[in-house]
C-alpha cells in the first residue's frame, strides 16, 4: 500500500519531481512547494498558460510560427520596461 505522499506526488507534480520536506498539510501529508496557494482559477490559468505555449512550440516545428528577433528600428520603437522595484501592490 502506496502513502498519502505518493498519490500527492503523481497529482501534482512532474515526472522526477521530489517533495520539500518542510512543507505539509494540517493532517502531516506533504504537498509539493506552492500547491497549497493554487486556487482553482490559479491552476485553470496556469492549464491555459501552458496550452498555449504547447500549440505555439507545435506551431515552431511545424514552420507555420516564425520567432525572430527584433530589428533596431523596433527595439527603438519598443524598449524594455523597467523592472518593479517593490513587490506587487494589493
Amino acid at each position: 500500500m502506496r502513502g498519502r505522499g505518493a498519490d500527492i506526488r503523481q497529482k501534482y507534480l512532474p515526472a522526477g519531481a521530489s517533495l520539500h520536506p518542510s512543507v505539509l498539510n494540517a493532517r502531516g501529508g506533504h504537498y509539493p512547494c506552492g500547491a497549497m496557494a493554487l486556487t482553482p482559477q490559479q491552476r485553470r490559468q496556469q492549464e491555459k498558460r501552458e496550452e498555449k505555449l504547447k500549440d505555439i512550440r507545435e506551431q515552431v516545428e511545424a514552420g507555420t510560427l516564425v520567432i525572430r528577433k527584433m530589428t533596431a528600428k523596433e527595439s527603438k520603437l519598443n524598449p524594455p520596461r523597467p523592472r518593479r522595484t517593490t513587490g506587487r501592490k494589493r
